[in-house]
């Protein structure tokens, strides 16, 4: 069965990518431990909390929003790495 992604989540993913981009020459977060990510996606939690319930207009919120999913995802990502690492590391692989 092909899942087909619902349209919000495209522009979700669009603000995502755009938000990735304005920022690659801070080189990615390959190196970043799933910990570090962590406590960066607490920052921009508390950067989307604040946007939002200090009524900074609705651009700010949005794309505060897209650094929350960015996180969210660069975690995600390296929380599924460290795991097949380790099942590879179990199986003699």
């Amino acid at each position: 069965m092909e899942i087909k992604p619902r349209e919000s989540i495209m522009r979700l993913a669009r603000l995502m990518e755009q938000k990735l981009q304005e920022n690659d020459y801070k080189g990615g977060w390959g190196n970043d431990t799933p910990k570090e990510i962590l406590s960066k996606l607490y920052n921009e939690v508390h950067e989307l909390d604040t946007a939002y319930n200090d009524q900074q207009g609705i651009e700010r919120v949005v794309l505060e929003g897209a650094d929350v999913a960015n996180y969210t995802m660069m975690f995600i990502e390296r929380v599924a790495d460290e795991f097949l690492t380790a099942t590879m590391r179990k199986q003699g692989l």
